[in-house]
């Protein structure tokens, strides 16, 4: 399982205060994530490292590539997620580079802009099988009370 704090090592957030981050859930033959945010951008940005995740070792990536995201209007944040997923599936699959982060803006009514952060495929250490599509059932982003944002995704691997 996998988290991240969002803090960059500095002191632990006070108590009112929404964390982020993300983490692989059990399932049979795809891959499940979580993530969440104190924002609606911030929750999407913990569902691309997630995805990044689950098939690369992150944790001795050396130097990133930006690449830019410019999506338009989804109809739902149900929508939004498989925009931005499919979004990374389509650099993985077309360009062989691993978004293993993201920035975001959401803007005006469900669009998002930003960047991905990519390695070369080749270059990272693959530790399971490449995604390939974003299943449509079981999909949820809403607002959680305790943790600001949250979304789940299956992943068709």
């Amino acid at each position: 399982m996998s988290e991240s704090a969002g803090t960059g090592g500095e002191q632990a957030a006070a108590a009112d205060e929404v964390r982020r981050g993300h983490r692989l859930l059990p399932h049979t033959a795809d891959i499940r994530l979580e993530a969440w945010g104190p924002s609606p951008a911030e929750c999407l940005e913990e569902a691309v490292a997630a995805l990044a995740e689950s098939f690369v070792d992150v944790s001795n990536i050396g130097e990133t590539t930006s690449l830019p995201i410019d999506l338009a209007r989804a109809e739902d944040r149900e929508g939004m997620l498989v925009a931005l997923l499919d979004e990374a599936l389509f650099v993985i699959d077309v360009f062989g580079t691993a978004p293993v982060a993201a920035h975001l803006s959401v803007r005006g009514q469900g669009g998002l802009t930003g960047t991905f952060e990519t390695v070369p495929v080749s270059e990272a250490t693959q530790i399971g099988s490449a995604p390939k599509a974003v299943a449509r059932s079981g999909l949820s982003f809403a607002r959680d009370p305790e943790d600001g944002w949250r979304c789940v995704a299956t992943i068709d691997v």
